[in-house]
């Protein structure tokens, strides 16, 4: 695997959740809003839409529910990758 540097650097970016009623600021990682964004693409979404997509059911922070979603869709990524 090609070692990348890392970006650990927060970077505020304000959301739209709830349809367009309310709107907050998430702080999270360079390298993580960049794969946000890249999963979103995939999936033929905004990132505000992912976002409510995740809100529905989170029972935790926001910003660490965006991360586990990540975890979690690279790991069946990989998972599917290996079969």
């Amino acid at each position: 695997m090609k070692s990348r540097k890392l970006d650990h650097k927060l970077v505020r970016r304000n959301v739209v959740t709830k349809g367009r009623t309310t709107r907050t600021s998430i702080s999270l990682e360079r390298s993580v809003w960049r794969a946000f964004r890249e999963i979103a693409a995939e999936q033929g979404k905004t990132f505000h839409q992912l976002v409510m997509e995740i809100d529905r059911t989170r029972t935790f922070s926001r910003s660490a529910a965006i991360r586990v979603y990540i975890i979690e869709y690279y790991r069946a990524a990989l998972e599917g990758a290996r079969q």
